[in-house]
């Protein structure tokens, strides 16, 4: 969910945030949110400036610097993924020898 809120400032000025609300895994009844507040500043209306206003180039920055973060972060995540994945084959690995041993003295032919 994303909406723009309208604020007022402690020197009276107004202005507005966008309040962005994202559900993050986990399991239930206790599932996570993300919460961001982005400064819509004041009059901004969420349309993108063309190309040469004023604000552009700290819109780009900032875009630019989101999209590393989220890159990083999703590498972040992807190294857990596949740790997390290692782990457990190699659990499953250890119980089904453990569990093969127990059904023939043998082994599995492994």
């Amino acid at each position: 969910m994303e909406r723009s809120v309208p604020v007022e400032g402690e020197d009276g000025g107004s202005g507005s945030v966008t309040l962005v609300v994202e559900p993050l895994p986990g399991q239930e009844p206790d599932l996570p949110y993300l919460i961001v507040f982005r400064d819509a500043g004041p009059g901004r209306t969420g349309e993108v400036p063309p190309d040469g206003a004023p604000g552009t180039a700290s819109l780009a920055v900032e875009l630019d610097r989101e999209i590393r973060d989220t890159g990083e972060q999703l590498q972040s995540f992807t190294e857990e993924h596949e740790t997390a994945l290692e782990e457990l084959r190699s659990s499953n690995e250890g119980f089904c020898q453990v569990s093969c041993q127990q059904v023939s003295p043998v082994g599995c032919g492994r």
